[in-house]
């Protein structure tokens, strides 16, 4: 039994209920996935082929500095640095 008070509260920890057993599930079946993908490359080299093209970096040098960039704006939100929500009023408004 809930009342309008604690209504907030039983909804936020059923949403979080829900997306955590979604994790579970999508772990799971990731994890058998590469198993039949490791499977298939095994048995079949033609499944896959990695190449390097000519010219190509390989794109890695964006992903710390973008890394970097999201943890702070994740910080930022609503993590460790701004545990109040008036800086979330300036980021994201609507």
């Amino acid at each position: 039994r809930s009342t309008l008070v604690e209504a907030g509260e039983v909804v936020r920890k059923a949403r979080e209920a829900s997306f955590s057993n979604a994790m579970d599930q999508m772990t799971v079946n990731l994890a058998d996935e590469l198993d039949r993908f490791r499977e298939r490359i095994t048995n079949d080299p033609t499944v896959a082929r990695a190449e390097w093209k000519p010219g190509s970096g390989g794109g890695g040098s964006l992903a710390w500095p973008f890394l970097a960039l999201l943890l702070l704006v994740r910080a930022a939100v609503g993590g460790v640095l701004a545990p109040t929500s008036s800086l979330k009023g300036l980021l994201f408004r609507g």
